[in-house]
């Protein structure tokens, strides 16, 4: 996998799914500690299988 780029968090996190009461220390969370980077968009750069063991590492630019 190829990390293309990063994405952001999106403000449905502060939306309670039981009450839709919306609480923003949530988000300001996320944006403290991960500057609002919650994921990534990625792309397979070449095929095969991942199992459970495998080694893991990030190759950085």
């Amino acid at each position: 996998m190829q990390v293309d780029s990063y994405c952001e968090r999106c403000s449905l996190i502060t939306i309670d799914p039981d009450t839709l009461e919306t609480n923003k220390k949530v988000l300001q969370k996320v944006k403290d500690e991960l500057d609002l980077h919650f994921g990534v968009y990625a792309s397979v750069v070449k095929t095969g299988k991942i199992r459970l063991g495998d080694e893991v590492w990030l190759a950085t630019p």
